[in-house]
This record gives C-alpha cells, structure tokens and sequence, in this order.
C-alpha cells in the first residue's frame, strides 16, 4: 500500500485469493485505505470470483471512484479475453463478461456445436490473440487449436465449462477435468463451490477428494465468519444431490496458495485432511435415527455410522435399498421416498412426520418445479423404482428440464384405467412422456390407450428393452422354469442377485412370475393400436432382445406410429441402471 501511495498507482491486478487477503487486511486497517486514493481500476482475474468479494470491495470503496472488474483469458489467447465490470449488486455466479474487441468468444457442445443460451459447454476462443499452437507437442495442438468452423484462422477449445447469460455476459462454471467420479457418479466440483459460496458468512471455498479411512471422500474447506458446519451442510443438502454433499466441512483462516498465488488444491488434499471431522463421528440424537444406523450396519457391513451418512456413498446399492426397506421398520419408505432421502437424519424427519402424497398410483422420483415436462417411468418384472435410481441421479446431475414419476407395476385393465385418470388429471396442460423397460411395455400400452380413449394423449413413448410377442400367448413359460434356473437367466441378462437375501429373492422371482403373468394376457387383447408415437431403444447383445431385426415388425401390431429404433451398446439388459448416462441420452433427457 506504501508503493501504492507513493507512487500514485491508479491500476491494481490480484488473483481472487490473493484479493481476499488483502481485503481482510484493508477491513482491519481503517487508516491504511487512504493510501487506496489513487486508484481507479481493481482488475482480478486467474481464479472464479465470489460475489462477496466485490460486496466486500464495494463496503469500503465508493464504485463511484474506483472500479472493479473481472476479467478471464489462458495464456494460449495473450490472457485476458473477457472483462465484466463488477456491481454491488452482483450475485454469484459472477460473469467473465462479454469478449474484447477483436475477439469471439463461442460455447459449444461435445459435437462442437453451438450451445443454446443457458446451456453450459466447452468454452472456445477465437480471433487475433488466439496462438497458432503448443511448441514441440503437435498431439495437444491437434487437439486444442482447431481450425475455427465459425471462421477464420483457429479456435482454441480451453477445457473450461461455462454457460451464456440472457444479458450476453458468459458465465465460467470450472474446468471439465474437474468433473470427477465419486462411487459412480459423475461430479462438478464447482457446482458443489457454487452452492456453499452462497451461506450467509462463507467468503472463499474449495472442494477436495481426499482418501480417508480407505474410501475417497468430498471434503469442503472454506473461509469467513460462518463456522456453523450444520448450516452449510444443509444448504447443500437442500440444493445438492446426496452424493454431491461433502462428507466433512473445514473452517481454515485462510486457503493455501501456491508461488502463482493461487489455490493450492494439492495442499488442502494432504496437509488439511487432519482438520475434517467426517459424517461417521456424528452420533444420532434420537431413537429413530439410532435405528436407522441399526439398519445401515446390518445391511452394509459397516461400523462407523452417523446420524448424517450416506447410504448410498457408504457403497448401498439399489439392490441392497431392496433388502433394506423390506425390514418392518421401513414399510411405509417408498424406494423414491429413500433416493430422496438417504441418511438417518433425513429418513429420521420423513418416519417421524411424514406428508402423505394423494397419489394413488404415482410415485414422485425427481421434480423440476419450473418444468412442463414429465416422465412416467414404468418397471420391468419384478422390478420397482430402485430400478431407476442411476437414471434418476443422471437427470438430477444434467439439470434436466423435466420431472419423474413412476407407476409401480400394475395387474388388471382397470388399476391401467385409473392410472390413466390419475396421470391425466395430475398433468393437465403437461408434456408427458412414457418409458417403459421389458414387460413393462404391457402397462405402458393399456395406460396410453387408456389416456388416448379419455381424450389426453402423450407426446412420447419409449420402449426400453422390450420386444412384444408377434404372436402373443397366455401361457407363461416362466411359471415352468424353477427359481434356481430362473435366478441363473436373470443373472446372465445383467440382473445383480447375488447379494438379495433368499427372501428377497424368493419374493422378487414371485413377482416376476405375477408381472410376466399380465404381460402375457395384456398382449393377447390389445386390440386397438395406440397412436402415440414409439421409439423402441435395444440393445442388439442383451439375450431378451435377440430378434431385435424383427422390432418394428412387432411393435407395429401396438402401435400405428414407429418412431424409430435405437440401438444402445450394452451388455445388460438392465440398461437402465447399468447405462443410464447413455439410456438418457438416447430418449433426450
């Protein structure tokens, strides 16, 4: 500050982290801010920007005399290539801005096609500051300098994800290499940052994997006056998927940073791991959070329980959920009921003041409050909504501009024409859409001509795995096959039973039984095809759909309007659970 007042600097450039110790420095030396009088412009850039740093700017200096702007660039583009002049008004996220002169700024998907607005992609950069290439490394030229198909000259592809804003200001949302995977899902570290950075007191923070007690663990460390963990957490549980909330939460007085001045990942990773205390320490405060960690232990073979654990980060599974909720002190909790809600804590709240839903037949999985479209999700045999909790966590994971519901499996024309009533009274003026998975084909065709017959209709319909009888039979072939060979056939076509206790199992193969029993006869008497249009998605390796040349052949005795079939490459029949990424892709959610 002394050689800023000396010598009458009017211009100031900080990396964020940098700028946030030198604003907790001006914060407790009132009498040091005068020696700021000279300058006009505070540039930062290097890192993302908190709005609470330019709050805090702002609280001390008048906008009217000195300026704060944000500004964005890699050293393959001369640096900086967008600005955003920072308000005091400003939320998070805050923009990089708009492109500077002689410079075009695009967002485009894996194709590497325009992104709508709103819609985040591979930040690109083009024009006369762009290099031509890396020395002595043609591969990574290759593949990060393209020739631009915008324009002229190259595009630099930078690996950073960002989306437009309605104003044309773009917005930088991390690094695609900072997409991890945590227990098979797939992460964005700065989506978590993003969330926290909003707690009323949290000025700066970084969310780390680190390896403790032999499994990976989200650690978020943060700075400022919030030391309350609690609050943070439940801001994240509030906003976040399970699986994407840290496991332990980290006040430091300041983050670490490397010779660049900026943050220090590695550090946090190995030297601050002692400070985290995990989920696992906390004990439940009541009897009934006390006996859902019971539970967690008996099922997972796990010791170390709190009343905040995951059960799905501590490796549940949907198969071991089904062992789960067939205790007795789990036979009101719905399998979307548990997705939603998979810790003792949050379970603890939902037995103890539960809010009955006046459904009868539909089953909420993931609602999008600001969408017009839904999803009704309809089983295989033998299957309930566990069946689904991967593709669920997908749609969660891509903000998907849609809602799920589920139906469980149903057994006569009339539970179909209820359901039908139901859907098309609860989803009045919505787009709907239906995927069904195998046999589930068979509700899905009585429910749709149901809604067709009563005047509604939906949009689409996606036949998953399934491929219905060209000459459909009442006779069940399964009722002939015993439960060991029946297991063994399931097993081979991708089903994971090997962990169901027998009862489960005995009763999960009933089931099958009871489902392919009304499959059969719903077959036989679907006399009137439906006109809603079919897309059948199959997989040309999974044993159940090995006549997949004869599926349009087959559907078309359901249904007037083949939309296409789609092929998904995968081994399982179960696709839906074992490629649930790929499956959302392939029906465009």
């Amino acid at each position: 500050l002394d050689e800023v007042h000396n010598n009458k600097v009017t211009h100031l450039h900080f990396v964020p982290s940098v700028f946030e110790l030198f604003l907790n420095y001006l914060e407790s030396h009132e009498t040091d801010r005068n020696k700021f009088a000279t300058v006009k412009y505070v540039f930062l850039s290097g890192e993302a920007l908190s709005a609470s740093l330019v709050q805090r700017f702002y609280n001390i200096f008048d906008c009217n005399k000195v300026t704060l702007h944000n500004l964005y660039g890699p050293t393959e583009c001369a640096i900086d290539v967008t600005y955003y002049d920072c308000m005091p008004i400003d939320i998070d996220p805050v923009p990089i801005g708009k492109p500077i002169y002689n410079t075009q700024m695009y967002v485009v998907d894996k194709h590497n096609n325009p992104a709508p607005g709103g819609v985040m992609g591979e930040l690109c950069i083009a024009g006369v500051n762009v290099g031509q290439g890396y020395i002595n490394n043609p591969e990574l030229t290759a593949e990060r300098f393209i020739d631009n198909p915008f324009g002229k000259g190259k595009l630099y592809k930078t690996g950073d994800l960002a989306y437009w804003r309605e104003d044309g200001n773009i917005v930088f949302c991390g690094r695609i290499d900072n997409q991890i995977k945590l227990n098979g899902q797939r992460i964005e570290i700065s989506e978590i940052e993003a969330v926290i950075s909003e707690a009323d007191g949290v000025e700066s923070i970084a969310v780390v994997i680190n390896k403790t007690a032999g499994r990976d663990v989200l650690v978020a460390f943060f700075t400022g006056e919030c030391e309350n963990d609690d609050t943070i957490r439940e801001k994240c549980l509030s906003k976040l998927p399970r699986y994407m909330v840290p496991g332990a939460f980290v006040h430091l007085e300041r983050l670490p940073l490397n010779q660049s001045g900026k943050l220090d990942r590695k550090a946090l990773s190995s030297e601050y791991i002692e400070f985290a205390q995990l989920d696992e320490s906390e004990a439940p405060i009541n009897d009934t959070e006390g006996l859902i960690c019971e539970a967690f232990r008996k099922i997972l073979g796990k010791e170390s329980i709190g009343r905040y654990s995951d059960f799905f980060d501590l490796g549940g599974t949907s198969l071991s959920m089904i062992s789960l909720l067939s205790e007795k002190e789990f036979e009101n909790i719905s399998a979307a009921d548990f997705m939603r809600n998979s810790t003792p804590f949050k379970l603890s709240l939902l037995m103890n003041d539960r809010k009955v839903e006046n459904y009868e037949y539909l089953e909420a999985l993931y609602i999008n409050e600001k969408s017009d479209k839904v999803m009704i999700l309809l089983p295989f045999a033998g299957g309930g909504a566990e069946a689904y909790s991967s593709l669920v966590n997908t749609i969660k994971e891509n903000n998907s501009n849609i809602s799920l519901y589920f139906i469980r499996y149903l057994h006569s024309a009339e539970e179909c024409r209820k359901a039908a009533n139901e859907i098309a009274g609860t989803f009045r003026g919505k787009e709907i859409e239906f995927y069904s998975h195998c046999v589930g084909s068979a509700v899905a065709i009585q429910i749709i001509r149901e809604l067709e017959a009563s005047g509604a209709d939906a949009r689409n319909y996606f036949a998953g795995a399934s491929i219905p009888p060209a000459k459909p039979t009442r006779r069940n072939i399964w009722n002939s096959v015993p439960d060991k060979l029946l297991k063994a056939i399931l097993s081979k076509a991708g089903a994971k039973l090997s962990n169901l206790s027998q009862e489960v199992l005995t009763e999960m193969l009933k089931s099958f039984r009871k489902d392919t029993d009304f499959a059969g006869a719903s077959y036989c008497e679907a006399e009137i095809k439906i006109k809603t249009p079919v897309t059948v998605v199959i997989s040309k390796k999974d044993i159940f759909t090995r006549n997949y040349r004869q599926a349009e052949k087959c559907w078309s005795i359901y249904a007037e309007n083949i939309k296409g079939i789609k092929f998904i490459d995968s081994k399982s029949h179960y696709f839906q659970s074992d490629d649930a990424e790929v499956l959302a892709n392939q029906i465009s959610i």
